[in-house]
């Protein structure tokens, strides 16, 4: 029965999608998605924790599984409109659930809670050391802290203090704002005598054979970790976050032991929109491996919520060194890359290699004058990113442009940059990275950048007013626009204002508008369906 509620929840979403002339009154708006409901206890998806098989098959079964698709095909010669993302609602908006939790795009938040993220209790105390990782890109233990928490501890390399930690703690507080579920990341400073050595403690040895762990493979650990200017221990600490673990999730398909998972996660707008972020920061590294499932309780419900973990691939920072010049324009084994170099006879010069700029310690190489949110790539392929629609763009742009000047400064502070100017540069990259993904995405020739619709009174009766994005935040100055605009099959007109006026609302009303420019540019058109309710006009539908 639970299941069944389940489906048919899904079918509410799509109401809004049915004829609009079935449409007689104000519909219900779906603002969070009823995907908790209570499901026994999911197994362990172990193969997930498996780098290299996810990579191969994404690098090789995957694009190989696209080529053999007719409908792709016939999407790359436009012969086949955009695939649209499932979990939208009515407003084409993503509403709340176990992936996704609105904040920051929605209702801003203040700038202390931007800064403390999802937790604002960095571990303090004596640590207990409960396993060891002496190998791998970053070496590093786990332990527990004085209340009982979790804490997955791992370190910098020793010449690049502050560049994995710095994609760890920055990234999380921003893709918090933003809404995903993200883990609670600390930069702290320890000393050994603030760790003491479980006598059940273990660490694998030779061949991967787990034995006893001895405080001599704990000062091993801390004698490669980088040092502040006052000798103490630079550490990244990971608060283990609730609930039993069941491993990643994928970003194809759907997870077949979750009864409420229903949508398949390519077609997830969260997730097709992570890339957007992705490419915002640059983590190369966002993949099946830095996802967690993790199985919790609720008002007596159990159910899986979905993390978003690992960060320290982000800015210049390819964990354990600094990235290469073509890190976010190829992907590892990139086949057209290949193809097109080969059929120039090598003659073809790639626009990033035409760049360079500084590999700082503390941030990698990162730079932004090659930087294409719509051609960026991470690794290797990922199914979810690359089916990303405008739409999708659009949704990701909005949440991204909503962090101003001050609130990116500010987060980047929360980082270990020993030397300001270096800080500056990553701010100031943040900022050139944000802008361009904005005049991608808020092109009102790709879509129509307007937003926030609503009806509201007016000296003539009502009017439907809204926000043009692209203005609102500097990018389009504001005597460049006028909105052409008809409603239901009436005659075009136009307007300066951010607002249209209405007749009275006693059926399903149609408003089609567009974007032009005053540089003769003609925009997209959009509809908003308008239903007759007690207030004199809801808006109920939003087709982009």
């Amino acid at each position: 029965m639970k299941v069944s509620s389940a489906l048919f929840h899904r079918l509410l979403l799509l109401v809004p999608l049915l004829v609009s002339s079935c449409i007689r009154e104000e519909l219900p708006l779906v603002t969070r998605d009823n995907d908790d409901f209570d499901i026994p206890e999911p197994s362990v998806y172990e193969e997930g924790d498996y780098i290299w098989p996810d990579g191969a098959y994404m690098m090789s079964v995957y694009p190989w599984k696209k080529v053999l698709d007719p409908a792709w095909w016939l999407r790359s010669m436009w012969l086949l409109g955009p695939e649209e993302a499932e979990n939208v609602n009515a407003l084409d908006e993503v509403p709340d659930s176990t992936w996704f939790t609105n904040r920051h795009g929605v209702r801003r938040m203040s700038l202390p809670k931007l800064l403390r993220g999802p937790g604002n209790e960095p571990p303090d105390g004596l640590w207990t050391v409960i396993k060891g990782k002496r190998f791998g890109l970053n070496p590093g233990f786990l332990a527990k802290d004085e209340p009982g928490r979790l804490l997955f501890v791992k370190f910098d390399p020793p010449d690049y203090p502050g560049m994995g930690t710095n994609g760890d703690v920055i990234v999380s507080k921003f893709l918090h704002a933003a809404g995903y579920n993200v883990p609670e990341y600390y930069r702290v400073a320890i000393t050994p005598d603030s760790l003491r050595l479980s006598p059940d403690a273990q660490i694998s040895g030779t061949f991967n054979v787990k034995r006893p762990m001895t405080r001599e493979d704990l000062d091993k650990i801390l004698d490669n970790a980088p040092k502040d200017a006052s000798g103490h221990i630079l550490a990244n600490v990971s608060v283990g976050i609730e609930g039993s673990v069941k491993g990643p999730f994928e970003f194809y398909g759907l997870r077949h032991d979750d009864p409420n998972d229903t949508v398949l996660h390519e077609d997830r707008r969260e997730l097709r929109g992570l890339g957007v972020f992705m490419a915002w920061f640059n983590n190369t590294d966002q993949r099946r491996g830095n996802t967690l499932d993790t199985y919790v309780e609720r008002d007596g419900r159990r159910f899986l919520k979905h993390y978003i973990i690992d960060f320290s691939g982000s800015f210049g920072s390819l964990n354990n060194q600094p990235k290469e010049l073509r890190s976010g324009h190829e992907y590892t084994v990139d086949p057209e890359m290949i193809l097109r170099s080969w059929l120039s006879v090598g003659l073809w010069i790639k626009p990033w290699e035409l760049e360079s700029g500084p590999t700082l310690a503390s941030v990698g190489y990162f730079e932004s004058d090659a930087f294409d949110p719509t051609t960026w790539r991470s690794i290797y392929p990922n199914a979810a990113f690359e089916k990303i629609t405008d739409r999708d763009g659009f949704w990701a742009a909005k949440i991204i442009t909503a962090f101003d000047d001050e609130d990116i400064g500010s987060l980047v502070a929360t980082g270990y940059y020993p030397d300001s100017r270096v800080e500056e540069y990553v701010v100031s990259h943040l900022l050139y990275r944000r802008d361009i993904i904005a005049d991608c995405y808020f092109d009102h020739r790709r879509i129509n950048p307007l937003d926030v619709f609503s009806v509201e009174r007016s000296p003539g009766g009502r009017e439907l007013s809204f926000i043009d994005l692209a203005v609102d935040r500097g990018y389009v100055e504001p005597d460049l626009s006028r909105y052409v605009y008809r409603v239901n099959d009436g005659e075009e007109a136009s307007t300066s204002e951010w607002s249209v006026p209405l007749p009275e609302i006693t059926t399903l009303t149609c408003v089609a508008i567009r974007t032009d420019r005053r540089d003769k540019s003609r925009g997209a058109e959009m509809r908003v369906w308008i239903a007759p309710s007690e207030s004199g006009g809801a808006v109920v539908r939003i087709e982009r």
